[in-house]
């Protein structure tokens, strides 16, 4: 992991040598005299000027300045993108694509120092060309189109894509553009963004040194271990709004913000209280107390007023996660539908009565997308 590390190090240093403006160079926070020891984001960065990811500038002076707070063009966001994903050891192989994506490069007007890390995200397709040619040399990124561009990128690897629904715990979710919100709630479980007080601030320009954050963060990713258990949603609550197209529902927790949940496949199955339906959530009432529940492996969400005691027949067991005990279990209802939920022989509160095996009859107890009763007939 060191050496590959190592690389990885020197991969990203050489790209800032070929390809970063001369007017900026790789250094440490301590370089800086506009960053100080106790400022919030001095090791963000530190590591990010350090590896090249993101530089700091010369004065008159001949001092050294970052500028932390100036906000991020979209094509400097396009370099820190590249720059983290190359650099990391998340399989993304430094190439440029200029030339293919020349046509595109030039109708857009791209810098050329720019070019090949916007066409490196229109290769990888965490951009689109309709995007591009909004990259004004000077237009500042969006906190949110950063969130929807690094959520593309990553949400093969974390297993984002066909997820039933997004959720989103911030006072300003309305203000978020309809296409960022399953980003937003990926980058929130990766812990790369997540706001602040019960905000995101989706439409505020990034700032420098927020962006060393989220480059720093994806840089770790390798590091962290991503479980079934964190694949899993589960929110309870009172419900206080339903969209007039049965796809959003805004709940209102014990957190500070208030949660809303998006629908983010109109073909996913909806049960409700253990009974699948169709037409969203349109069988859900203002002031009902729910509990909200899913997983990425199947496209199902599961609503319920209270805990669903039901009998069905094993059609599958999953292999068992070996960092948390989770398996997948799918179970034929009574009513001909099929049914996943989790299970974990492991939990204290689980109770297996019998070996399940596919094909068995059983009864069963849910919490939301959790069994926590089984019993094989």
């Amino acid at each position: 992991m060191k050496g590959s590390r190592s690389r990885s190090l020197a991969a990203v240093l050489l790209a800032a040598t070929l390809l970063v403006p001369n007017t900026a160079f790789a250094m440490g926070a301590k370089d800086f005299t506009d960053v100080k020891e106790s400022y919030w984001g001095y090791p963000y960065i530190d590591f990010a000027a350090s590896v090249g990811i993101i530089n700091g500038y010369t004065t008159a002076k001949g001092t050294y300045v970052f500028q932390p707070e100036n906000p991020v063009t979209k094509c400097e966001a396009a370099k820190m993108i590249y720059a983290a994903l190359t650099g990391s050891s998340l399989g993304f192989a430094a190439e440029d694509y200029s030339e293919k994506w020349k046509e595109t490069l030039d109708s857009a007007k791209i810098l050329e120092w720019a070019r090949p890390y916007v066409s490196y995200g229109l290769e990888k397709g965490y951009l689109t060309a309709d995007e591009v040619s909004a990259f004004i040399s000077d237009s500042a990124a969006q906190r949110q189109q950063v969130a929807t561009w690094v959520g593309r990128a990553l949400e093969a690897l974390y297993q984002a894509e066909g997820r039933p629904a997004s959720l989103l715990q911030y006072k300003d979710a309305a203000d978020m553009a309809e296409e960022a919100l399953p980003y937003i709630d990926l980058l929130y479980r990766l812990e790369i963004m997540q706001g602040d007080v019960g905000t995101f601030l989706p439409q505020n320009t990034i700032k420098r040194v927020e962006f060393a954050a989220v480059c720093n963060r994806i840089y770790s990713l390798p590091e962290k271990e991503w479980t079934l258990s964190r694949d899993i949603t589960t929110v309870q609550g009172t419900v206080t709004a339903v969209s007039e197209d049965k796809t959003q529902l805004t709940l209102t927790g014990t957190g500070s913000a208030p949660y809303t949940i998006k629908l983010e496949n109109s073909d996913a199955t909806v049960f409700f209280n253990g009974i699948a339906s169709s037409g969203g959530f349109a069988q859900v009432q203002e002031g009902q107390d729910l509990v909200i529940s899913w997983g990425a492996a199947k496209d199902q969400i599961h609503l319920e007023t209270a805990m669903v005691a039901a009998e069905g027949t094993i059609v599958s067991i999953g292999q068992k996660d070996p960092a948390t005990g989770y398996q997948l279990v799918g179970l034929r209802l009574t009513s001909g539908a099929t049914a996943y939920y989790y299970l974990n022989t492991e939990e204290e509160f689980v109770t297996v009565t019998g070996t399940p095996y596919p094909g068995g009859y059983c009864s069963f107890l849910t919490d939301g997308v959790i069994l926590v009763e089984l019993t094989i007939k």
